[in-house]
């Protein structure tokens, strides 16, 4: 079993154990091992053969997360080459176990934030504080790229080793620990709502929050409050209220300057007014965003890779995109197309929801049959897991947008079977 691996499943493990209330001299005793190696299997210095992970698994109704930890260790083969080991376990645990385990671990692997969060509440320490933060850009860079099931486990196991890490670190070290924990439970909630996981989403972007007000930095609390507003206004069950309180939460923390979480926070107004048909109301707030979007920093707008948590043009030429399209304004082709032309990756969510608008804009002019088939192709493109989230709420939005005439094309019911659910 990898290192990365073993570390996750005892991970796992142990914070199962302590949900059941049972003593490591308890658990050992029922599956028929030495409490010492049930010690090595929680710290991730063993590794556990799939009869005792089964065993486990069952005892402490972890719903097969242990299970398939340890099974799809078991078909992981590593090269000769020392030179490509490194990557290719990286590799094999992203796509093999990392699969397995979002699906039936989630709930399971859960206790690492309730214990984060508890942790944050006293003592912060960070033993590499430099190592922590690289990693969290790193994270930033591959949110939304890579699937939720592909990202999350390593960023679990990182979020875990930071846990494990907040006694030890002195204290000048506190409010940068905080701020990691604030990042790496951003990208969760970000990798979440794009596989439209929104409940748990919504426990890391509270973590996050959390973490943000604890490091000191309001900035960064402007930042985080302002990305979960605008995806606010995609979940399910949520109101142009709620989208714009939490607005109004992320500017309280900017102090009144301009930085990627006060115009995430001017962006989520624009939208839910266009959402309204506010015509004025989102004209006047998406101008609003265009000034303070032309007083933002260079390495807010260009920062290298335009990082999750940096504001780059695209996003701006995304948020006009959104506005026009809702709105049925004229200038919705030439927003969508300077969007779209700034999408470094074609495919990207983004790039995804911005098609959708294109879609919408198709159906609304009088063209609902090519209109659906640009859903189809952008649903079609996309990998599966990511047409549970925000972009399905963005397919929907053009699917509604549809006459009652064209309700019985053959190109809605393949757009509803990729969706999954009827829209």
């Amino acid at each position: 079993m990898d290192e990365a691996t073993r570390k996750l499943f005892g991970s796992a493990l142990r914070q199962l154990r302590r949900r059941a209330n049972l003593s490591q001299p308890q658990l050992a005793g029922q599956i028929h091992v030495s409490q010492a190696s049930l010690s090595r299997y929680e710290s991730g210095s063993q590794s556990v053969d799939l009869v005792t992970a089964s065993r486990l698994d069952d005892l402490l109704n972890a719903g097969g997360a242990l299970r398939a930890l340890a099974d799809q260790a078991q078909s992981l083969s590593w090269p000769d080459d020392p030179g490509e080991e490194e990557d290719m376990r990286r590799r094999a645990l992203l796509a093999g176990a990392g699969g397995a385990v979002l699906g039936g671990a989630l709930s399971a692997l859960d206790p690492v934030r309730r214990d984060t969060e508890a942790a944050l509440g006293g003592p912060v320490a960070e033993h590499d504080a430099v190592e922590w933060e690289r990693a969290a850009d790193e994270y930033a860079l591959l949110v939304n790229q890579l699937p939720a099931q592909r990202l999350l486990p390593e960023l679990l196991v990182d979020l875990d080793d930071a846990r494990q890490h907040l006694d030890r670190a002195p204290e000048r070290l506190k409010p940068r620990l905080a701020r990691v924990c604030a990042l790496f439970g951003g990208i969760a909630a970000l990798s979440l709502v794009g596989a439209g996981y929104w409940r748990e989403a919504g426990r890391y972007w509270r973590l996050a929050e959390r973490a943000a007000r604890l490091s000191g930095d309001r900035t960064l609390s402007c930042v985080i409050g302002g990305r979960r507003s605008v995806f606010s206004l995609y979940a399910p069950g949520s109101t142009p209220d709620t989208a714009l309180a939490l607005s109004s939460d992320a500017l309280a923390w900017s102090d009144g300057q301009p930085n990627a979480g006060t115009a995430s926070a001017l962006a989520t107004r624009a939208q839910v007014l266009a959402m309204q048909g506010d015509r004025a109301g989102a004209r006047n707030s998406l101008n609003d965003l265009e000034a303070v979007f032309d007083r933002l920093d260079d390495d807010v707008t260009r920062g290298p890779g335009h990082r999750e948590w940096s504001w780059p043009e695209t996003r701006l030429r995304h948020v006009q995109s959104f506005v026009h399209s809702h709105l049925g304004a004229r200038e919705a082709a030439d927003a969508q197309d300077a969007a779209l032309a700034l999408y470094t990756y074609p495919s990207s969510l983004g790039a995804a929801q911005v098609r959708c608008h294109q879609a919408m804009s198709m159906i609304v002019s009088g063209d609902p049959t090519t209109g659906v088939r640009h859903v189809v192709d952008v649903l079609e493109s996309l990998d599966p897991s990511f047409r549970r989230g925000f972009v399905k709420t963005s397919a929907v939005r053009a699917l509604r947008a549809l006459p009652e005439r064209a309700a019985g094309l053959p190109e809605v019911r393949q757009a509803r079977e990729l969706l999954g659910a009827s829209a």
